[in-house]
């Protein structure tokens, strides 16, 4: 979903409640002087959470109110975003009420009260949502003079609820933490659960008035600075996770104490919802009546479904979990993630092919879900399609995917899929690096004044077909802005530029560009110097560090494979033809080597990368390899003038 303003991508929703009625401080009140932040959390911060308080009261099954407390000091310009707040939770089955929100200069001197007429009250419409219910707050408490201070609290009703509060002592990087808790209350018969992460154990429980609660305070944390490679945020962050057993949304009650019991309840509230006209079974089964294949068959109706389908977002209510009826898709020709998966499998069911709906925690470096504890950890719907001794995943929102290709977005990552017996979790499909291959051939003609002329025929598969795929879908135009931006080539000018592909379970993209370079070797007396690796060189870690707090990931596994062909001008040979070189590390391996006779020389190159998660300490080795390979793709070829 895109965000509701653009440039609000990383707010944190953020607002305050003042329990029993009080009125807000007198002016004349110091809070939050910037003098009282530790030295040690204003070390990499752009902002520092100064009090972060949550509590989640459930009123019964389905019921529960969350009051929220923050405090932020922005101490630079970077972090002005959290001064620009927006409340989302504000629909059907939410209320959010009792917004209050101040702003205090460094010296904790009140700036700003907030007013009535200072909140908007906005449709949270994005574009792409063309049913729903809810609304956002928002407001604005921005301030010139740095540091500055602001703080919020609310309070959120809902009537139905599946998840309850969690708790991460960061909201990004460069943020620090001062000060915060969490804390669960709930009918003393009541089972909460919940999962402590990357901390000791802080719960402390007790009982008093018939009520249990379960509360967590935690002290200070400083600011984490960004490096490269690092595993996805959420799942190094301490945090406290935590879960109902039992709930209810709109009259559907379910319990989650297994994954078996959460599948269950999502396959109820669909049920009946899957079923198609008679004609239209009968028009699917003349679809694919000469399809060969089970998988072919298969394959048919995706493609019906793309064509005849696109994707809106529908939130009303219980909307988030519900699908749309698969007859109403069919007549409308639109639907969410679910709905659509929904149709999908309505269709194949027609033709008597049984599919599963299946929830996912969708997004490129999405972190996994913790599938030790099951809960509401999905934002996305896909559909899985046994077939024979293998599984197929279809991604039904997308016009333009491969059939069978799942891609960045949700490979290789557990997800719940909605069998008979209720929800098992199963793994998509990973990408190897022979899947996601590189495979370039290249062309040089050299004239004996530093001139050539270059054709390049690139084909990628796998993930690497996503480097290019998106071009398929732009103009003429703006595919040459991104050549002329990505080929590190200076003073060249197009010839020709062609982008094809071919859409299989593993999909290709072919890139053929042919370009006139006029300098591309330099001329001294009777010799030419050139690099013969024209289009794919490694670029050096410039900055290692030797100190990396984090263990790093190498995310994407793929080979790539170069044939450089330089035909050279008559009358010059190599001057001498370099070693080869071979590089092996845990992290890859990589190849290069020169021949020539007296027309022709041919440089080929082979980089391969593993992947996997790799120990902090072992990031210095990794720096050394890549930068090895750098080294190596620079290499100089020297043509000298016979005599």
């Amino acid at each position: 979903m895109k965000a509701i303003f653009p440039h609000l991508s990383s707010v944190i929703l953020i607002f305050f409640f003042l329990p029993g009625g009080h009125t807000l401080l007198a002016e004349k009140e110091i809070k939050y002087p910037y003098t009282d932040i530790p030295e040690d959390l204003l070390k990499n911060s752009n902002a520092v959470i100064r009090e972060d308080i949550s509590r989640y009261e459930i009123l019964e099954v389905g019921k529960g109110i969350l009051y929220v407390k923050r405090a932020i000091t922005i101490l630079n310009k970077k972090a002005d975003h959290f001064a620009e707040v927006g409340i989302n939770y504000y629909g059907k089955l939410t209320k959010n009420s009792f917004l209050k929100a101040r702003s205090y200069d460094k010296t904790g001197r009140l700036i700003k009260q907030l007013k009535s007429k200072d909140v908007k009250d906005l449709s949270s419409f994005d574009g792409y949502s063309i049913y729903s219910d809810n609304r956002i707050k928002y407001f604005d408490l921005r301030y010139p003079d740095y540091p500055y201070t602001i703080e919020y609290e609310y309070k959120i009703e809902e009537n139905g609820f599946m998840s309850l509060e969690n708790w991460v002592p960061y909201s990004g990087f460069n943020v620090a933490s001062q000060k915060s808790s969490l804390a669960i209350i709930a009918p003393e018969n009541y089972i909460v659960r919940y999962l402590e992460l990357n901390i000791e154990s802080t719960a402390k429980e007790r009982i008093a008035d018939g009520k249990k609660k379960i509360m967590w305070e935690f002290g200070s944390f400083p600011a984490i600075k960004k490096e490269p490679r690092m595993p996805p945020l959420q799942s190094i962050l301490p945090q406290v996770i935590t879960a109902p057993t039992d709930f209810e949304m709109e009259g559907y009650y379910g319990n989650m104490d297994d994954w078996a019991s959460f599948g269950k309840w999502e396959k109820m509230i669909n049920q009946g919802r899957d079923i198609l006209p008679e004609e239209y079974a009968a028009k699917l089964k003349g679809l694919i009546a000469n399809e060969p294949s089970r998988s072919e068959k298969i394959k048919k109706v995706y493609e019906y479904l793309q064509n005849n389908t696109r994707y809106v977002s529908i939130q009303l209510g219980i909307g988030g979990w519900q699908t749309y009826p698969a007859s109403s898709v069919a007549s409308n020709g639109y639907g969410d993630c679910k709905a659509l998966s929904n149709y999908m499998k309505s269709m194949l069911k027609s033709i008597g092919i049984d599919s599963y709906y299946t929830l996912v925690r969708a997004g490129y470096k999405a972190p996994n879900i913790i599938k030790e504890f099951s809960s509401n950890q999905f934002n996305h719907m896909i559909l899985c399609v046994p077939n024979y001794q293998d599984t197929i995943w279809l991604e039904c929102t997308n016009q333009d995917n491969p059939f069978g290709y799942l891609g960045k977005f949700t490979s290789d990552r557990d997800v719940l899929v909605i069998n008979d017996e209720g929800g098992k979790i199963v793994r998509t499909k990973a990408y190897t690096k022979k899947d996601n291959g590189q495979y370039q051939i290249t062309n040089v003609f050299l004239d004996k004044n530093g001139s050539a002329k270059v054709s390049l025929s690139t084909k990628c598969t796998g993930l690497q077909y996503e480097n290019y795929a998106y071009l398929l879908d732009v103009g003429e135009s703006e595919q040459k802005k991104w050549l002329f931006r990505n080929l590190d080539i200076p003073g060249f000018e197009l010839d020709n530029f062609i982008l094809s592909q071919e859409k299989k379970i593993i999909p290709e993209v072919n890139v053929d560009i042919d370009v006139s370079i006029q300098r591309f070797a330099s001329v001294s007396g009777k010799r030419l110097f050139f690099q013969p690796n024209v289009f794919n060189k490694s670029k050096p870690i410039s900055i290692p560090q030797k100190d990396r707090q984090f263990d790093f990931v190498i995310d994407i596994p793929f080979e790539d494979f170069d044939t450089v062909r330089i035909e050279t001008p008559q009358g010059y040979h190599l001057e001498f033809i370099p070693e080869n070189v071979s590089i092996n590390s845990k992290f890859g391996k990589y190849e290069s080597n020169v021949t020539a006779n007296e027309e022709l020389i041919i440089y080929t190159r082979m980089c391969s990368m593993e992947k996997g998660t790799f120990q902090n300490n072992e990031y210095m080795n990794y720096v050394k390899f890549m930068n090895e390979i750098a080294k190596a793709d620079k290499l100089r070829l020297v043509l000298v003038k016979s005599t």
